[in-house]
C-alpha cells in the first residue's frame, strides 16, 4: 500500500485486491509492494519517481509500475490518482505480464482524461461500487486488445478467502481441503495468482495491519 506524506487531505478507497488513492500533493517515502500500481495526473504537471538516492527513474503524467520496484514518488499540484492493483484481482496477472522498461511503463495521459472525473465523483458521493466497476475497465483498457480474461481454477477462489483468516493458516490442512499436495498447491497458487503463497499470506497480514492502524 502507498503510504503517503501529503501536505493536503486526500481521498482513498480499499478494496478487495484494488486500492484507489486520490491526492493533490504527494511526497512518499522509499515504497515497494506486490501491486500493479496505474498512476496519473488529472492537471497539466508532471510527477517524478525517484530511487532510494534520489535518482530519477521516471517523469511523465501517466504510467504503471511493475510489481516490487522499489521508489519514491514526487508531485505538487498534479492531482494525482494512484490505482493500485493488488494479487488477486481479475487484471494482475495480465498487467504483471507487460513489458516494462526498468519497472516502469510510460502510458499516453489522453487515455485517462475520460476517468479522472468520473473516479473523483464516485469517490465524492461514496460509490464505491461504481468506483470498482470504473477501475475494472480502466484496467482493461490497458490489456492487448482482444484479451480474453483468465479463467482462475476455481480451488484458488475458494483458497483465497481462507487466506484472509486473521487466525494463523496451516498450508497442510488448506492443501488437504483442496485435496492436493502442498507443494502442488503452492505451484498451483504462483501460477494462477503470479506471486508465491506464503508471500502473499505476508502481504495479506501486513495490508490488514495497516488497515487496522489506520482505522484505529
Amino acid at each position: 500500500m502507498d503510504i503517503f506524506n501529503t501536505q493536503n487531505p486526500m481521498r482513498v478507497h480499499l478494496a478487495e485486491h484494488m486500492l484507489l488513492i486520490d491526492a493533490q500533493i504527494v511526497n512518499s517515502g522509499p515504497t515497494r509492494r506486490p501491486a500493479c500500481v496505474l498512476i496519473w495526473s488529472s492537471t497539466d504537471r508532471v510527477f517524478t519517481f525517484s530511487n532510494a538516492y534520489g535518482n530519477l527513474l521516471f517523469e511523465g503524467r501517466a504510467a504503471l509500475v511493475a510489481p516490487d520496484v522499489e521508489r519514491r514518488l514526487k508531485t505538487i499540484d498534479s492531482n494525482i490518482f494512484s490505482l493500485n492493483i493488488e494479487p488477486g484481482h481479475p487484471h494482475f496477472l495480465a498487467l504483471s505480464q507487460l513489458k516494462f522498461e526498468h519497472g516502469f511503463l510510460p502510458l499516453d495521459i489522453h487515455q485517462f482524461m475520460p476517468f479522472s472525473d468520473a473516479f473523483r465523483s464516485h469517490l465524492e458521493n461514496a460509490d464505491y461500487v461504481g468506483v470498482e466497476a470504473m477501475a475494472f475497465e480502466l484496467t482493461n483498457s490497458l490489456l492487448p486488445q482482444p484479451t480474453k480474461l483468465h479463467q482462475r481454477d476455481t480451488r484458488i477462489d475458494t483458497l483465497l478467502p481462507l487466506l484472509d483468516s486473521s487466525s494463523p493458516v496451516e498450508l497442510s490442512s488448506l492443501a488437504q481441503r483442496l485435496h492436493l499436495s502442498k507443494d502442488r498447491l503452492s505451484h498451483l497458487f504462483s501460477a494462477e495468482i503470479g506471486m508465491p503463497l506464503r508471500s502473499y499470506i505476508l502481504w495479506r497480514r501486513y495490508r490488514r495491519a495497516m488497515l487496522g492502524a489506520a482505522i484505529g
